[in-house]
Formats: structure tokens, sequence, C-alpha cells
């Protein structure tokens, strides 16, 4: 494709985006009220997540289907239904950081993103699967990938995915502790969403960043210690933009910290709702959340009622919310639901 055909398709894809974004705020003003979201007991899983990581819970062929990196040799395992009985990937990670999968579905097939083992340099990895198992060949970025610019990636932090179905959109960290976005349509082929170099915030992060799709665009969320009211601040925002801000006023997220890198927030969109969660930032663990209608005015504090350890994941699988976690007493995955 010419650099010319490039830019338009990047235009067309940034100005869609833009004018879903802005029929949403129109449709969905203001703050929500009683969306809260009442979960049921945990059911603890045999499922072992390594020390610093969270697991990542999506829908595949209309089933839900978790994945993390294991306990005993960091490799990724996936669990399809919650059964309990996982199978390995036989992808080996990087695991000093925060040891992550960002998952999602792109036209059909499993898109993953980790951290490849090789250090000096150390790859950020794209792969497919048709089966949700077998992955092919990665996709290897390193120096300047990612849409970061003229940087290295913050390997410390996996990149995060989310998918309107034929395009997944990309959140990488670069060695300033910006988050920048990029886009594939294909998984083999990456450009950058805003440009190249350009971030979503001018806030920094301390977290492995967060998206989801809410009414029809890409959403960004992390946690920050740019100074402000409080400590790990939440930032949320358009990814296809450049100024998500602080939203949640003076409460602080995210307890967990392995060397300066600390739990993040994970964005769920339900039911016309915007939902930020992530453990509290104390020694308690407690995972809380806000919520929005419309992504601007926000609500108070709320409580899931249950422990944790990292960064929590949820989905939805026909109306029913579903939540994975890593207990707060040991390497063990939980799951509950509404």
């Amino acid at each position: 494709m010419s650099m010319l055909g490039v830019f338009s398709k990047h235009f067309a894809k940034t100005a869609q985006l833009c004018i879903a974004a802005l029929l949403a705020g129109a449709i969905f003003p203001g703050p929500a009220h009683s969306q809260t979201i009442n979960f049921g007991s945990a059911v603890q899983m045999v499922d072992n997540v390594v020390n610093n990581g969270s697991p990542t819970i999506i829908v595949f062929n209309n089933q839900l289907v978790m994945y993390y990196v294991n306990h005993s040799n960091a490799t990724i395992y996936v669990d399809f239904g919650l059964s309990g009985n996982p199978s390995s990937t036989g992808i080996v990670v990087y695991n000093s950081g925060l040891t992550d999968v960002g998952v999602c579905v792109l036209n059909g097939q499993v898109l993953l993103s980790y951290v490849y083992p090789t250090f000096n340099p150390t790859y950020l990895a794209l792969a497919t699967s048709t089966d949700g198992v077998h992955f092919g060949t990665p996709l290897l970025q390193s120096y300047g990938a990612g849409g970061i610019g003229n940087q290295y990636p913050d390997v410390a932090f996996t990149p995060a995915l989310t998918s309107d179905g034929t395009t997944a959109y990309i959140a990488t960290v670069g060695n300033d502790h910006r988050v920048y976005m990029s886009y594939t349509t294909d998984g083999t082929t990456i450009q950058p969403l805003v440009g190249n170099g350009v971030s979503v915030s001018a806030y920094t992060t301390v977290s492995r960043p967060s998206l989801t799709m809410y009414n029809g665009a890409p959403w960004v969320g992390f946690t920050s210690n740019t100074p402000g009211p409080v400590e790990h601040e939440a930032i949320v925002g358009l990814a296809n933009g450049t100024n998500a801000p602080e939203v949640g006023g003076a409460i602080s997220w995210g307890y967990k910290n392995l060397n300066g890198s600390c739990a993040g927030l994970a964005l769920l969109s339900y039911n016309g709702i915007l939902y930020a969660f992530a453990e509290d930032d104390t020694g308690s663990q407690w995972l809380k959340y806000i919520f929005s209608n419309g992504g601007t005015s926000w609500s108070g504090l709320n409580w899931a009622g249950n422990q944790m350890r990292w960064t929590p994941s949820l989905t939805v699988l026909g109306s029913t919310v579903y939540l994975a976690y890593q207990d707060p007493g040991n390497t063990n995955i939980s799951y509950r639901h509404n």
C-alpha cells in the first residue's frame, strides 16, 4: 500500500472513531445512577498465575476464555469455559516485569500480546490463532514500534488490546512512561492510531494500560503518579485522543508494586456504562470501581466485595459480567459473576 493509501486509511479510521465518540457524548450525557454491579460468591480455580501477573478473560466463539502466564514455567496457558482444565500454548514469555497477557478477538481469531523472552533488546510480540491454543509466528516489535516514536517500549508492561471485531487497538508504554496507541487489521502489520510518538495523555503511567470498546470507540485507562491530589490517580479517556484526563477525584488506586510498576485499572463497557475497576491503594487490596454514563462525569466510589492482587479482568457474556483476578493470599485465580 502506498504512503498516501496508508494515510487515507488511517485518517478515515480516526475520523470514524471521533464521530462515534461525539455521538456517544450527545446520547449519553451526565453521570450514571443505580448502575452498580453486584457480584456473587467467588469460585477458586486450580489455574495458577505467575507471582506478578494477572489473568485476562475474554469471550471467544461464544464462550469464556481465560489467558494467563503459568506460575511454574512462565508459559501462557488458556482455560476454555473456566473449566479448571487449562492448556498450554507453548509460548514462553519474559517475566521480570508485570507478567500479563493482552487478548482480543480479531477477524474471528484470537490475538495475543506478550513480552518476548529474548533480552537486549526484549521485544513485544503479537500472535494470532484460529483455535485459541496454537499460535503462529509472532510479529516482534522493538525500537520505535507501536506508535511510540523514537524510543524503546517499556517491557515492564505488556501491551493492552481491544477490538471492534475487524480492527484491534494496541496500547503500548514507551520508555518515557507514556501510553501510545496503534492498530492492526490483520495481526501482522501495525500503524500508529493518532500519530507516531503522540501519547494519549499528558499523564505518565505506573501501570499496564487497559482498553475497552465503548460506544463505538476505543477507551484507555491507567494509573499515574503525576502530581495531583493523591498518588496512583485513575486516567481514563478516548484512546484516539491526546488528553485522557484524571477521573474519580481524590481516589487512589493500585496497591501492588514491583520496582515502581503498580497494579492498574480494568475498563469495562456494560449496558451503555463505562466502568473502571482496580484494587484499593492500601494493604487490604479490596477491589473497587467507579462508573460513567458517557465517559465525562463519574460516580462516587463503589466496592466489589473481594480482595485480590494486581489487576482484575472483566468481560461480558450475554447479560452477565464475569470478573477474574489473582487471589490475595496465593497465586490461584478466582472468578465471580453478577
